[in-house]
């Protein structure tokens, strides 16, 4: 299958027409004291969905000023529609972490997960992240549409993807 470079003039052209979304876990570089004293802190996540994966935490860095904000993990969906479904798996799979780790709850869909992973440690992040996808797909499939599994993959396949589709001449 013959694929096409970014800069090509198909490219851009299919990229714009094409419906792929990023679901992101977004969130503070790493844990911080909640509170003068405090000794166990948060970790405040939340899934955004978005086109463009690389920005998605750009508005919540603006918004807080004194801990940076960034993309943290993030696959790439087809549709809008399965994004949606599919931060709201995640946005339930991760309430329930931070309960089990019996964290301080956070405002808004923001999610505590101090102590879901190693800290520092990015290889446990990504388990865990897998982890976590995996429980939102199977909460999807039980929910109401049975059986369904939003199919995910990273930045490199939506590339292939919209590559071929712009060689191809589809948009």
């Amino acid at each position: 299958m013959k694929s096409l470079s970014r800069n090509s003039s198909a490219y851009p052209v299919t990229a714009q027409a094409a419906d792929d979304h990023a679901v992101c876990l977004i969130g503070w570089e790493g844990p911080r004291p909640a509170a003068w004293g405090d000794n166990h802190g948060v970790w405040p996540v939340r899934i955004v969905v978005t086109k463009k994966e690389m920005t998605a935490a750009d508005r919540a860095d603006l918004e807080t000023p004194h801990v940076r904000v960034v993309v943290l993990e993030y696959v790439m969906v087809e549709t809008k529609a399965h994004a949606d479904r599919l931060r709201s798996a995640l946005d339930e799979v991760l309430l329930g972490h931070s309960e089990e780790k019996m964290n301080m709850p956070l405002k808004h869909r923001w999610r505590n997960v101090r102590g879901c992973f190693d800290e520092g440690d990015e290889t446990s992040r990504q388990i865990w992240w897998g982890l976590v996808l995996e429980e939102a797909q199977r909460l999807l499939r039980t929910q109401r549409r049975v059986g369904e599994r939003i199919d995910t993959y990273d930045a490199d396949e939506a590339y292939r993807r919209l590559s071929a589709r712009a060689a191809k001449g589809r948009v």
